[in-house]
């Protein structure tokens, strides 16, 4: 097996021996895997053998932000356990990449207890997947009266975005990292004057349309976003998805700006768009109003600990689901992995004692309307 297949942050260790040695930290065991719970960076650590290889690589569903000094507790993690095993490190991933960063109040964390401030009165203005975050930036720079907010799912992308913000001081902007498809729901309905959305990925495989911004429910949640006489801005290098965002647009009855869906622009001033530009790509530009109000919502929250009535649920439209029961015998309460949702179902971490679920640190979700519609079907 290569020893650089994996993204994610890492370290490898050679040895015939399997997790039952490992004896110096208290790993939480089910099958042939098991997790590392580090509270303090409220992440987890798969840990697991393929060969004759022990792999120990950061948990990406606990949504950690990777910084110098997460890197730093997993190789001194790696390292710790390479000796309890008298064996060494043959590989990692760990070194330093200057992201140790002190998080500025650009940085909007995410919780499941989570409840966004900002003034909806005022001029909101939202990027979804604002990458490094130029075109973002640029903006809030040049209109300091309005607010902006930018979610972005990938972390190296984010930290980026996030230094930026940070060392130029801006107290307009908000950032989150997290994916789209769940954290759009912390908005209330008829929010955001205007949404921008520049060059997404199409997905337009068949099997992994449905992660696309635009699956049906997604841009639902977007268009409900919108204040009424909103816009929502899209800017693609791709021209079937340009089509198919102007028919999707069409279904929830936003109406073109101008006399044409679909109008071409000549540049576009974003690091992904210098690259395509360079490549003599054409861009393609939607601006969609929306011309009526949203009715208003209200989520459902939960207590937690929750008792649990069934353990398993499972209709057409949701899922409740018990990927793994992780056990240390050492410890009173065991870690279940679960999916909770709809087919965009979230993975999530929960304590579990005598069929109660209870957070932990690495419990990491968002109270959307499938999420607690589903948990609803299996809690007492």
């Amino acid at each position: 097996m290569p020893l650089s297949t994996f993204n994610m942050p890492h370290a490898i260790i050679k040895t015939n021996k399997n997790l039952n040695d490992i004896e110096c930290v208290n790993i939480f065991r089910y099958k042939n895997k098991g997790i590392l719970p580090l509270d303090e960076f409220r992440c987890f650590l798969d840990v697991y053998k393929k060969q004759d290889l022990l792999i120990i690589k950061l948990n990406k569903a606990t949504r950690s932000i990777i910084t110098d000094k997460l890197k730093d507790a997993i190789l001194d993690t790696a390292e710790k356990i390479a000796d309890n095993l008298n064996c060494e490190i043959v590989s990692h991933n760990l070194e330093h990449t200057n992201t140790n960063i002190e998080f500025c109040d650009c940085y909007e964390s995410v919780y499941p207890q989570k409840i966004l401030t900002y003034n909806k009165e005022s001029i909101n203005n939202l990027e979804i997947g604002f990458g490094r975050g130029e075109f973002l930036i640029n903006l809030a720079k040049q209109k300091p009266e309005e607010f902006f907010l930018g979610i972005e799912v990938y972390g190296k992308d984010f930290l980026f975005a996030l230094n930026r913000c940070c060392n130029e001081k801006l107290n307009n902007v908000k950032l989150l990292n997290y994916d789209c498809n769940h954290v759009i729901d912390l908005f209330d309905n008829n929010s955001f004057d205007n949404i921008y959305v520049n060059f997404p990925e199409p997905w337009f495989k068949l099997y992994r349309i449905k992660h696309s911004i635009f699956n049906k429910i997604t841009f639902q949640k977007i268009t409900d976003k919108l204040k009424q006489n909103g816009f929502l801005h899209i800017v693609t290098d791709n021209y079937p998805f340009a089509v198919y965002s102007a028919i999707i647009g069409q279904f929830f009855s936003l109406k073109p700006l101008g006399k044409f869906f679909i109008e071409t622009i000549d540049d576009f001033d974003t690091l992904y768009a210098k690259k395509w530009k360079r490549l003599n790509r054409t861009f393609y530009r939607l601006c969609l109003q929306k011309p009526f109000c949203s009715p208003k919502t209200t989520l459902k929250k939960f207590d937690f600990p929750l008792k649990l009535e069934k353990f398993e649920y499972k209709s057409k439209d949701l899922i409740f689901k018990i990927l793994g029961i992780f056990e240390n015998n050492s410890i009173d309460y065991k870690i279940i992995e679960t999916a909770i949702g709809n087919y965009l179902a979230q993975h999530v971490f929960f304590g579990l004692k005598d069929k109660t679920i209870f957070l932990l640190p690495q419990t990491n979700f968002i109270y959307t309307s499938d999420f607690c519609d589903a948990l609803e079907k299996v809690i007492k």
